[in-house]
């Protein structure tokens, strides 16, 4: 029988919310003030704990560090889950997934999130993040394959696609505040509609220009001459 009907939380719950908190804070101050700069001791002076009862949820700065790593890796996993289910073509997934990512990243989750510092975690931790953001990058790339196949990603070299959308991403906590003037819902519909426009094939048949495709535009001179000449006959048929 559920003690306190489950109103109260269990144990594990109260242990849960705690390192939650801890890993707020601490990458609150990682991303301010950089890895190296912040001490657990400075961690836990600013939640008002000791340190010891600090150190029995995270033992060592790296492995707090990892826990803010791995969180953000859940984050995006779960982004390339919904977009693998909701996405049709190619553009669509990955236009999704970065809608689905920001909105994670910007969100109560996504302030114990840390995308920096990969090279101050020890060098087991660091394999172990870079072989998970691997996969990561895979999967993207094989979706922006999977669009220049279907027609909707125009065509071009997936891994800068990838890096691309990576590098913005990963900039996003060294401007983005929460309380900030612009929400994360806002953030991540811009996000999504640059990134998803800049990719996206011309169904037009016209180049970035807006010139038919194959067909030389003339030159603005050339233009502004034939419209003078149509005007000038334009008179003379008036004048007789």
């Amino acid at each position: 029988m559920a003690q306190w009907k489950s109103a109260v939380p269990s144990r594990e719950e109260q242990r849960d919310l705690k390192r939650s908190v801890i890993m707020r804070e601490a990458a609150a101050a990682f991303r301010r003030f950089g890895f190296h700069n912040v001490s657990l001791d400075e961690v836990a002076k600013s939640l008002q704990i000791s340190k010891p009862t600090l150190y029995t949820y995270f033992p060592t700065k790296q492995q707090l560090l990892f826990a803010c790593h791995s969180l953000a890796l859940d984050l995006g996993d779960a982004s390339i889950d919904y977009a693998s289910r909701e996405g049709r073509t190619g553009l669509d997934r990955v236009v999704k997934m970065l809608d689905h990512y920001v909105r994670q990243l910007t969100g109560d989750m996504g302030e114990m999130t840390v995308l920096t510092d990969l090279h101050a975690l020890t060098p087991e931790d660091r394999e172990t993040i870079r072989k998970r953001r691997d996969g990561f990058d895979r999967v993207l790339r094989a979706w922006v394959r999977e669009g220049m196949a279907d027609g909707s990603i125009h065509k071009g070299d997936p891994t800068l696609t990838v890096m691309v959308f990576m590098g913005a991403v990963n900039w996003l906590h060294a401007w983005f505040s929460h309380g900030g003037p612009r929400g994360g819902d806002e953030i991540a519909e811009h996000f999504s509609r640059i990134f998803g426009r800049g990719i996206a094939a011309d169904r037009s048949g016209r180049s970035p220009r807006g010139a038919p495709a194959g067909k030389p535009r003339r030159s603005t001179r050339a233009a502004a001459g034939a419209a003078a000449a149509g005007a000038k006959t334009a008179r003379l048929k008036r004048v007789k």
